[in-house]
């Protein structure tokens, strides 16, 4: 499942993915759900798109 090794989040790429303990709000739920109760804000949200490259 090569989705799954892609990121969804620029800053989590620039940081080599190494986010776990990073509040990332929306993208928390991505990469560590127990970092999702410090989020402070009432409501988060993000949208992203990915285009992908298959069969090379």
């Amino acid at each position: 499942m090569k989705f799954l090794s892609v990121s969804p989040s620029a800053r989590a790429s620039a940081l080599s993915d190494a986010v776990t303990s990073v509040e990332m709000g929306a993208y928390s739920a991505f990469y560590n759900p127990a970092t999702m109760v410090n989020i402070t804000s009432k409501y988060s949200a993000t949208i992203g798109s990915v285009q992908w490259i298959t069969d090379i």
